[in-house]
């Protein structure tokens, strides 16, 4: 029970400290994330454990950095609990066949940076270690506006639990 209190106390701290909203024409979209203030410096290292579980270190700003499989290519990410939907930059997502159209960037979100347009999408897969998600909703966020791509609930609750232990986010699928 500890470790779930835990986990939403860092998703409220998450959501109250740096909130990303979408909006569209026909109504507001959930938060997506935090702006990362620069490029992180340390990947975390993902852990397997039996089943499908993985362990991830958080740096000493306390962010879970690490490499993921985004439709098969190999990118570093950023666990964010406090992010409802996978947000992507438009610079990372052409390497995964992005196309960069602007008429695909039907929405707008408000960072601390100003308001930056927004393409949804669905990603066939997402992989962190043997973690696998198939049809995961995300956003593409418009070129120079978000540093790292954010793994947030969209990703997160299609697993079976995700907990905070020690400065360690535990996956498990």
């Amino acid at each position: 029970m500890p470790q779930y209190f835990t986990f939403f106390v860092a998703v409220i701290v998450a959501a109250i400290g740096f909130p990303l909203y979408f909006e569209e024409t026909q109504g507001q979209w959930p938060s997506v994330g935090a702006q990362v203030d620069s490029k992180p410096q340390k990947i975390a290292k993902v852990s397997n454990e039996r089943g499908r579980k993985v362990r991830l270190k958080g740096d000493r700003r306390g962010h879970y950095l690490t490499e993921a499989r985004i439709n098969n290519r190999s990118m570093q990410v950023m666990v964010d609990t406090g992010a409802s939907m996978v947000a992507i930059p438009e610079e990372d997502a052409r390497r995964f066949g992005f196309s960069g159209d602007r008429s695909k960037f039907t929405g707008k979100a408000h960072t601390a940076n100003g308001v930056a347009r927004v393409a949804p999408i669905t990603l066939d897969e997402v992989r962190i270690g043997n973690i696998r998600v198939r049809n995961v909703r995300a956003a593409v966020i418009e070129r120079g506006r978000l540093d790292v791509t954010l793994l947030g609930m969209t990703f997160l609750n299609r697993l079976d639990s995700v907990s905070i232990e020690d400065n360690t986010l535990v996956m498990k699928q």
